[in-house]
């Protein structure tokens, strides 16, 4: 709003309050608020205001960004953290789009896979050892 339609608004309110108008009628006739209105009358007392309520605003800015959103006991800290492990031990899912579709387990864990590996590891009965003679 232009300093020009405040003085104009000023002066109207002036005047109708000088002929015993309220502030609510006031707001009614000329089509601004009431707080528009008092501020009119008195404009240093609504910066006052104001700035209070700023105050206020950021004292309470600096209280929320203070405070931990998502305060945790040691149980779910300690709960979490053998999540994190469990997710850990899962191998990483190198499969294809289609082998996703079609249901192929995650490499590694498919029956073939896992007698791969069973027979590439020695078995201690299976092992001869030999010495030599001294």
């Amino acid at each position: 709003m232009t300093p020009e339609k405040k003085e104009h608004f000023r002066v109207e309110a002036v005047r109708l309050k000088a002929e015993g108008i309220t502030n609510k009628e006031i707001s009614i006739r000329l089509g601004i608020s009431k707080s528009f209105v008092a501020w009119l009358f008195n404009p240093e007392k609504h910066e006052i205001a104001l700035e209070r309520s700023r105050i206020r605003q950021r004292e309470r800015a600096k209280l929320i960004k203070s405070l931990d959103p998502l305060p945790m006991d040691d149980e779910t800290r300690r709960r979490r953290a053998e999540i994190e492990a469990l997710i850990d031990a899962i191998p990483q899912d190198t499969r294809s789009k289609t082998a996703r579709l079609a249901g192929d387990p995650l490499p590694g864990r498919s029956a073939l896979d896992q007698r791969r590996a069973a027979a590439q590891k020695p078995r201690k009965d299976n092992i001869i050892e030999f010495r030599r003679a001294s």
